[in-house]
């Protein structure tokens, strides 16, 4: 566990670096996208063990102005469809640890940083003990979402041995055997970890990068005359052996190194004076591994050394605040329309906390007070007036005072105020440099819910082919499962009700200039319900609005698919909460 936290240190320095916006200037009153075409800066690709497919129109607004790809290694080639903008790039085993894809795009070459993929080959053994054969054997554990049939074992031949061969990234997984359906801990690993419910898991440690071995880099100084930065390397190693990696927006810079002060020297580019805000990226490696990396903010070619120089669309410095509209303040009581149920407890109704509520916070200052940036607001949309009884045990009866069961998709709840409330606190919101993220359900809508009355069809099934109630089987059915019986699942492969969806996203964004969005139950929907989405953001808002939109989502699972839905063409960010559960666990042991 002590070296999981060890790798968190790139995390650990991004809340360590998360700073108070303190000026209400708008970046967008100068120029600030390099050009229409790529619109934010693209974040390294990684890698998959052999063969990575991306989607050009991820990153370009026109694919059909793309030339050429180029990798700057041999240990790999990409190859790319011109008409679907369709990327192979295929690696093998000597891969560099880091390396450049450059892009000529309408005769200009932009570079994007790859990153090799580092999961290892582990093997799982099942020994049957005697005069027992079973049947099927499964492996379920973090590294597949806890998934009951996902990794089979298979019987080697002529023996008695159950084999799994897989490949898993460094850290620690945890995991069970799953033997004609009963679940057991491995019997010939004695490595256990407590399971949070008084029992164990066994444990399998897939060997990490030695971080003392690793380079570092830090911002050292400037030379404003010359206009260069200075970035210091503490590298174990020779400094010859280490590799660095340094762009201006998305497109590589030149940069000298210095062996005898231990660093090296970027000079800033000449363009960057016409941009209100760019940025400079530094990545390194060495024989060991991976270093840590840099973001280097720029204002008109200056290094931005003062905190009070960042703006509310400098988004890695947003500091969330959950407001639980509900349950915040109550800022108008006219509103007031607690269910008269008797089933319900009172804390299970409404409360009577509303929009104003929230914009009265804002203008005393309260959330400043606290070190907040950004609000993100639960969902506001019109919830039914009658109270649901929960599918599973104990049965109990609730009201939709959260905002997650939507009756309608584009409706404010009257019960925390209107239209002109919500532009209120948006407008007061930013006159007072912060940001309002919304909390967007588009997985599932109300049983009411006219959308749904009107295409019943439009829903995943109910019923499984097995006779199963398709409730809340989170990762056998990710992509299907109802989260209660009068909570139908949209099925958002479909075309058209992808479109209705991510349209009524887009008008909660145009209509009340909202920041951005938290995405509920973000790995229930199809990752190419995310890629429209995101486009569709990035014509209509960003690169015609001229402002930025901060997209995170929300996903319980292992960190390769809660990273599976982070990239230039996906969203910005999603929740770690394996980041949480570790940090709190080992805390918590002390």
């Amino acid at each position: 566990m002590l070296n999981q936290l060890k790798t968190m240190k790139s995390t650990f320095a991004i809340i360590l670096l998360s700073f108070l916006l303190a000026t209400p200037k708008d970046l967008f009153a100068q120029k600030t996208i390099l050009d229409d075409e790529i619109l934010t800066l693209v974040s390294p690709i990684q890698l998959g063990s052999t063969e990575t497919h991306l989607k050009l129109r991820d990153y370009f607004q026109n694919i059909g102005k793309v030339e050429s790809l180029k990798i700057s290694t041999n240990h790999g080639s990409v190859s790319f469809d011109k008409n679907t903008g369709d990327v192979l790039i295929q690696s093998d085993a000597d891969m560099p640890v880091l390396s450049w894809l450059t892009v000529v795009y309408n005769g200009k070459p932009y570079s994007f940083v790859l990153k090799k993929n580092q999961k290892q080959f582990c093997r799982f053994v099942f020994k049957e003990l005697p005069g027992k054969s079973p049947g099927k054997i499964y492996v379920k554990g973090s590294f597949n979402n806890w998934s009951p049939d996902a990794d089979a074992m298979h019987r080697n031949d002529g023996s008695k041995e159950w084999i799994l061969e897989k490949w898993l990234d460094p850290g620690t997984h945890v995991y069970k055997y799953v033997v004609d359906g009963i679940e057991i801990n491995d019997p010939y690993n004695s490595a256990e970890i407590g399971n949070g419910m008084g029992g164990t898991n066994s444990v399998i440690y897939v060997k990490e990068q030695d971080v003392k071995l690793l380079p570092v880099l830090s911002f050292t100084e400037i030379d404003s005359l010359k206009s260069i930065i200075k970035i210091s390397v503490s590298a174990p190693s020779d400094l010859n052996k280490s590799q660095f990696f340094v762009l201006w927006q998305n497109e590589k810079i030149d940069f000298k190194l210095d062996q005898n002060q231990k660093c090296i020297l970027i000079k800033i580019p000449a363009a960057s004076k016409k941009y209100a805000r760019s940025h400079i990226r530094v990545y390194c490696m060495d024989e060991s591994g991976i270093g840590n990396d840099l973001l280097i903010p720029l204002q008109n070619s200056k290094v931005i050394q003062n905190t009070s120089q960042l703006t509310r669309q400098d988004w890695q410095s947003m500091i969330l605040y959950f407001s639980l509209v509900d349950r915040f303040n109550n800022g108008d009581k006219s509103n007031d329309q607690p269910l008269k149920d008797d089933r319900l407890q009172p804390i299970q109704n409404y409360y009577g906390g509303d929009i104003k509520g929230i914009t009265e916070k804002i203008k005393s200052g309260y959330f400043k007070q606290l070190g907040m940036n950004t609000i993100w607001l639960s969902p506001i949309t019109q919830n039914p007036w009658e109270a649901y009884q929960e599918f599973p045990q104990p049965r109990r009866w609730y009201s939709g005072y959260h905002g997650y069961w939507p009756m309608y998709t584009t409706v404010v709840d009257k019960r925390f105020g209107n239209e002109i409330d919500l532009k209120e606190l948006v407008e007061t919101a930013h006159q007072n440099n912060m940001n309002v993220l919304l909390d967007y359900v588009c997985h599932h809508v109300h049983i009411k819910n006219k959308m749904y009355q009107d295409h019943k069809d439009w829903a995943t099934p109910l019923t499984l082919p097995d006779g199963r109630t398709n409730i809340r089987i989170w990762d056998e059915q990710r992509l299907t499962t109802w989260f209660d019986d009068f909570l139908p699942t949209l099925d958002l492969s479909k075309p058209e009700v992808a479109q209705i969806q991510s349209d009524s996203a887009l008008f909660w964004i145009k209509k009340y200039k909202l920041d951005g969005f938290r995405h509920d139950a973000t790995k229930h929907v199809p990752i190419e319900f995310w890629r429209m989405l995101t486009q569709k953001m990035k014509t209509d808002v960003i690169l015609k609005e001229k402002r930025s939109v901060y997209q995170i989502g929300e996903t319980f699972g292992n960190n390769e698919l809660i990273s599976s839905y982070i990239g230039s063409g996906l969203l910005d960010a999603q929740f770690n909460f394996n980041l949480y559960f570790d940090v709190r666990d080992e805390f918590s042991a002390y």
